[in-house]
């Protein structure tokens, strides 16, 4: 859709005369207009992948009542495509139910492309493969193998989300093109042009496009996209007359648009838990919708990063992990409960729109005591079922994640020392990505790190002894230039002077079930144990290890599978599965998040599995404690 000054009222009017559907901008008056009548929109961001989606309709219809008008969500390429070729748009990736469910809630829906995203997911919602097809791919640019696969995947979605656009009768209004590409360096207008025509192209020109960049001069230099209207983001520290300032220097006309007002803030590991003020929060959203801005609430319910979903942040050699929760310290908290500020912000929404009588209540939680863990696997166990089944990839350097097509959680990395070093010896490697735990002879040595850039560490060993480096992905950058984040050993590792070659591989399960997972390991590691009676790994709690037990649920004592949280007091670091589904890392001594969100869809009557990877040492009880109340705000290290 091309923008200029055209007067838009004439043919509202015939528009709605002939019961034609139409959501336009109304240059003459910074306006929008919706079936020939100004609108401003009030909307939200729920991400469907941040929230199971059988709680979908619950946290629709719970930000409806708040007064909000529209839903405002990205598309992740990531888990549409999670392998190169293969579309997965069924359960939680049903982008068409999940804005379908909108409609049903009366909402209207913001929704944008991509592909980058950020979100504050791994790799910022690109996938990991497009590193394994084409290393040198350069990405968010007009580098033809990135163009290729965008297209094929944007074709993918625009059947099916074409026939949602307001035009067909859907709730679709807005289409965002890219994502806070000022805020990346490559600047390829060649790119972004590609982009327009590719969206036009498939889902026409009576659609409003629309771009988002912060709002400075710096970010909307790169991040405008012509032919596509300017909108920006800030937060409630930020001047409204200043942010507004920067939109109509570069967009002259149209509607005030804050596309990402921030409710709150994301956490990372180790830092305290942010928290905006409510005061602040509405005060600024209050000034602007009396300016007639349309104005997004970043976020309205933030969720939860499941699995290893989680992004990192990457500045110089700062490298800083996002926590599994993403509950924003938002209107609606992790578990979809109204906060103090959900009610606030109802109140300011009242002076401007109608908003409903109803009103969402906290949903009551599970306490359901301590669970017993027992050891089922160490290290030496896991890599020795690993080995029975040849699960080993040699080669004469350390491979990377994306070559050993293993996109997430662990990889084991080991060699034969075949001459003696001096005692101890220096142990280098290029780069860590992420964290790596440094073994020999099975024995710990110490721990090499990217977060606190620790890429060497002394070691004893001598010649013939087995070296191993279990590595973790702790998650792939999601904002900025570093999102092309390969991940594993990068480059040589250096004993002494010398380089250590010929490597194997082993790819760690990050499930339980299946194929691939612990349970399938369970009988190997029980015939690699009684072939060497003389070694237990299983006497005591330290280090790497396998935990598993079950959770017994019955419908007299549990009448109805209410959501719950986990607690790890004395664990160190993993993550957690319950009944197959990956509930995502923990690191309570490392805060702010002690505990870990459990949706009571989850679980099940009877038993319920769980696993967990433990990979620094697990408490003396080997136990577990499901509670009713979160904690997200615990004690973070001391600097």
């Amino acid at each position: 859709m091309a923008f200029g000054r055209s007067p838009l009222l004439l043919l509202s009017a015939v528009a709605v005369v002939f019961g034609v559907r139409e959501f336009k901008i109304d240059f003459e008056n910074d306006r929008f207009v919706k079936d020939g009548k100004p609108f401003q929109i009030i909307s939200g961001s729920i991400h469907y992948y941040n929230v199971p989606y059988q709680y979908w309709e619950d946290r629709l219809r719970s930000m409806r009542d708040c007064g909000i008008n529209t839903l405002q969500t990205y598309l992740e390429w990531r888990t549409l495509e999670p392998h190169e070729g293969v579309f997965d748009l069924t359960g939680q990736n049903d982008i068409v139910q999940y804005i379908k469910t909108a409609q049903n809630q009366d909402l209207l829906v913001n929704l944008r492309l991509g592909p980058y995203i950020d979100s504050e997911r791994e790799m910022g919602g690109l996938p990991w493969w497009l590193m394994q097809v084409n290393p040198a791919m350069k990405l968010r640019t007009n580098d033809t193998d990135f163009v290729s696969y965008v297209a094929r995947y944007w074709r993918k979605v625009f059947g099916l989300i074409k026939p949602l656009l307001y035009t067909n009768g859907g709730p679709i209004i807005l289409v965002q093109i890219e994502n806070e590409y000022g805020s990346y360096s490559a600047c390829d207008f060649v790119y972004t042009s590609y982009l327009r025509e590719l969206a036009i192209e498939n889902l026409g020109e009576d659609v409003v496009y629309y771009t988002t960049d912060g709002n400075g001069d710096g970010f909307l230099k790169c991040g405008k996209n012509a032919g596509v209207y300017i909108t920006i983001d800030f937060g409630s520290r930020e001047s409204v007359d200043s942010a507004f300032a920067a939109q109509r220097r570069h967009q002259r006309h149209g509607p005030l648009v804050n596309s990402e007002y921030y409710t709150g803030w994301f956490n990372v590991w180790g830092i305290q838990h942010h928290k905006v003020p409510t005061d602040a929060v509405c005060h600024a959203l209050d000034e602007m919708l009396s300016r007639n801005a349309s104005v997004n609430l970043y976020m309205f319910h933030g969720g939860t990063h499941f699995g290893f979903d989680n992004g990192a942040q990457l500045s110089g050699d700062t490298f800083q992990l996002c926590i599994t929760s993403y509950d924003y310290d938002a209107p609606l908290d992790e578990a979809g409960d109204p906060t103090d500020k959900y009610f606030a912000i109802k109140e300011i929404i009242r002076k401007y729109a109608p908003v409903p009588a109803n009103n969402p209540s906290p949903k009551p939680k599970l306490s359901l005591g301590n669970v017993p863990l027992n050891k089922t696997a160490g290290f030496m166990g896991l890599l020795g079922a690993l080995r029975m089944l040849n699960s080993l990839m040699p080669s004469k350097n350390p491979m990377s994640f994306e070559e050993l097509n293993h996109p997430y959680g662990l990889v084991a990395y080991e060699t034969t020392i075949p001459f003696q070093p001096a005692n101890p010896a220096v142990l280098k490697v290029q780069a860590i990505r992420d964290r790596g735990y440094v073994f020999v002879d099975h024995q710990y040595q110490g721990m090499l790190s990217r977060e606190v850039l620790i890429n060497q560490v002394a070691i004893r060993a001598r010649k013939g002894s087995t070296l191993t480096i279990l590595v973790e992905n702790q998650g792939r950058v999601c904002y900025g230039d570093g999102i092309k984040d390969i991940k594993g050993i990068i480059g040589e590792v250096n004993l002494g002077s010398k380089t250590l070659t010929r490597w194997f591989h082993y790819l760690i399960p990050d499930k339980a079930e299946g194929d691939e997972g612990y349970d399938m390991l369970t009988p190997f590691i029980n015939d690699f144990r009684r072939q060497h009676a003389d070694y237990s790994d299983l006497r005591d709690t330290e280090g790497f290890g396998v935990y598993q037990g079950t959770l017994t649920l019955n419908e007299n004592d549990t009448p109805i599978l209410l959501d719950t949280f986990v607690r790890l007091d004395g664990w160190v670091k993993g993550f957690i599965v319950v009944n197959g589904i990956n509930l995502g890392r923990y690191w309570p001594a490392q805060g702010p998040q002690v505990t870990l969100y459990v949706p009571g869809v989850y679980l099940k009557y009877g038993a319920n599995r769980i696993t967990i990877v433990e990979l620094e040492g697990a408490p003396a009880s080997q136990s577990i404690t499901f509670v009713d109340t979160p904690v997200i705000d615990g004690s973070v290290p001391t600097m």
